[in-house]
């Protein structure tokens, strides 16, 4: 069996996924368009949204804990779809997704603990039972997902679970999001198309049936940074704007590719759009460094001494690449999506199965798994996978 003290980890691994997974396609599918500009937020018509997103990492972490020798390079994927609309209180989401390369991280920290690989082919077969065929809803800004069988509860998209929108909430501060959000219109008050650069029109062509015109063009992530700084200072924030301009240069270093092109139709909808960014990591960290001297504690005060040093990471990942590719469809349907059916668990629940914590929470996954399996709510009927 898995040792029970990596269990914990492995949890925690699988929700962050499952959460990065379905906030990723719930933000990539609220996509509008500008004539010419791709991918500019608008409260746009409902939609079908597919998704094929790969990242990879390579370098060697030996460095950073023995334990980690081997780990790099990791493949990671995620893959499937869902339907978008808008609701009263916001957009509402519902889909599946496929993560794939999770259970070769369980493999390979596994090979080197004497188990070799015993438990190691445990862990992967519990992670692909869990990751094979995920499915989400987020609905009044709630975000749940279904993994082996049963429904969770992942909490808000604020992350304030019971601060329900228009109604004030006893968490957070309305002031501090309205300023925020202003700060970010002064950011960039022409919107993303004004971070654009080298736009070119590639040609025509058809996606799925439908005439489009071609575009690409790179972001420009030095203006990003200079538009940041610039609104922090007229704001007030000057000692944010300085440490903007500081990181400046060792930010847009790290950018060695940064593109995407986007696929427009003659209703000005993006019909599919890609990004492609190559990041070399270790440019960050001389960064950090600063930033970790910044944050050191004060004569008398003390601090747990973090157990991983995130300037050895960076130093010891020499890429990282991602990729993906999003198709728009099923425009203006009507999707009437709902919160699941059945009992729902909170997620903090599967995290402590994987603990090996015997009872209630554990238990209750099972106990309801075959209600919930029947009961259909969050399965996405138009939901495609995008090869």
């Amino acid at each position: 069996m898995l040792k029970r003290r990596k269990f914990p980890l492995w949890g925690l691994l699988v929700a962050v996924a499952i959460v990065i997974g379905s906030i990723g396609s719930y933000a990539l599918a609220q996509s509008g368009s500008d004539s010419g500009s791709p991918a500019v937020p608008s409260d746009g018509p409902s939609r079908h949204v597919d998704y094929n997103f790969n990242l990879q990492v390579n370098g060697d972490l030996s460095a950073v804990n023995p334990k980690l020798q081997g780990l790099l390079p990791l493949n990671l994927s995620a893959q499937g779809g869902a339907d978008v609309e808008k609701t009263a209180n916001g957009p509402a989401v519902k889909g599946d997704v496929q993560l794939g390369g999770f259970d070769a991280i369980v493999q390979k920290l596994t090979a080197g603990d004497g188990t070799n690989g015993g438990s190691g082919a445990l862990g992967s077969s519990l992670i692909n039972s869990l990751l094979s065929n995920v499915q989400f809803v987020a609905v009044d800004k709630d975000i749940y997902v279904k993994l082996g069988g049963s429904w969770y509860d992942t909490g808000t998209m604020s992350g304030h679970k019971g601060e329900k929108p228009g109604g004030g909430g006893t968490s957070g501060n309305a002031a501090e999001k309205d300023k925020a959000r202003a700060g970010l219109a002064g950011a960039f008050p022409d919107g993303p198309k004004a971070l654009l650069k080298d736009v070119k029109t590639v040609g025509t062509e058809d996606i799925d049936g439908t005439a489009t015109t071609h575009y690409s063009a790179s972001i420009d992530v030095d203006k990003a940074l200079t538009d940041a700084a610039a609104a922090a200072r007229n704001s007030g924030n000057t000692d944010e704007a300085a440490k903007i301009d500081a990181a400046k240069g060792q930010i847009t270093g790290a950018f060695k590719t940064f593109n995407v092109e986007w696929w427009m139709d003659g209703s000005n909808e993006v019909r599919q759009a890609k990004l492609a960014v190559d990041v070399n990591p270790s440019s960050l960290a001389p960064l950090v460094t600063q930033m970790a001297a910044g944050h050191a504690p004060k004569a008398g005060q003390t601090t747990d001494k973090p157990k991983i040093d995130p300037t050895a990471v960076l130093n010891g990942i020499t890429s990282v690449s991602l990729n993906a590719t999003v198709k728009f469809s099923h425009f203006n349907e009507d999707f009437q999506i709902a919160k699941p059916d059945g009992n729902i668990q909170p997620l903090k629940d599967l995290i402590g199965s994987f603990g090996g914590h015997k009872g209630g929470a554990d238990n209750a996954g099972h106990k309801n798994k075959d209600r919930d399996s029947d009961s259909g709510g969050g399965d996405s009927g138009t939901a495609t996978t995008t090869e």
